[in-house]
């Protein structure tokens, strides 16, 4: 949760009024917690881990209702092996775990990328390192939807700072392209939006900000009500 989605998921719900648990590979962070100087870091209960290593992982989740998986890789820096490790196989780890653990378990959220569904594609421009990321990320979501348990896969292009502008916010289904970048912190309000309510679970959407003014879609949360449910995963 030290990433920029991350740092922005926990400050929303902080805000909110959730308790909040983050995972943290930053053996510092642990000794923040109840330090009113450590701003909204010290109102977290950290917890030491490496998705990377499911062992480390045992107990995150006791307790624990509502779940937020917005992890990335840096494979670009580490190897290419970790888009694997972690777009993939920590997503159905997390899934595991969480259903053994978390005995009130609502929602969990996997914040994913647009074409995950179209990098096969002979017109798909991206470079062979995007393909791969989101080709591990397809498969994460698959392992998610397949876990059994309460899941939203939400999807976008890219982000930027700022703050959040909800009238811009646009919703889809599909998968299509062309979509926009958005600002973190309208990111972090659609995370929260999907913990919110049982009603927004087993969907696969798709988010970004209208170019110009206002979104031509119409409101962003009557088009989150009018979500279609995915397709239930064969054999379950």
């Amino acid at each position: 949760a030290t990433g920029a989605i991350g740092q922005t998921v926990c400050q929303q719900l902080l805000g909110e009024g959730y308790a909040v648990r983050a995972l943290t590979r930053r053996t510092n962070l642990s000794d923040r917690e109840g330090r009113e100087d450590a701003g909204w870091t010290g109102q977290v209960k950290w917890v030491v881990g490496d998705l990377t290593k499911p062992q480390s992982l045992r107990g995150l989740f006791k307790g624990v209702d509502k779940v937020v998986w917005c992890a990335g890789s840096q494979a670009y820096l580490k190897g290419i092996e970790l888009n694997r490790l972690i777009y993939a196989e920590s997503v159905g780890i997390v899934a595991k775990l969480a259903k053994e653990e978390a005995k009130d378990l609502s929602a969990v959220v996997l914040v994913s990328s647009n074409a995950v569904t179209r990098f096969n594609d002979p017109d798909f421009g991206g470079s062979d390192y995007l393909k791969d990321v989101l080709k591990w990320k397809a498969q994460g979501e698959k392992l998610l939807r397949e876990s059994g348990v309460p899941y939203s896969v939400l999807r976008f292009s890219a982000y930027y700072g700022g703050e959040a502008n909800p009238d811009k916010v646009w919703i889809t289904q599909g998968d299509p392209p062309g979509r926009t970048p958005m600002s973190l912190a309208n990111l972090a309000l659609i995370v929260s939006k999907c913990l919110s309510d049982p009603k927004y679970g087993y969907k696969t959407f798709e988010t970004a900000e209208a170019r110009e003014g206002r979104n031509p879609g119409g409101n962003w949360e009557e088009a989150m009500d009018k979500l279609v449910d995915d397709p239930k995963p064969v054999g379950l």
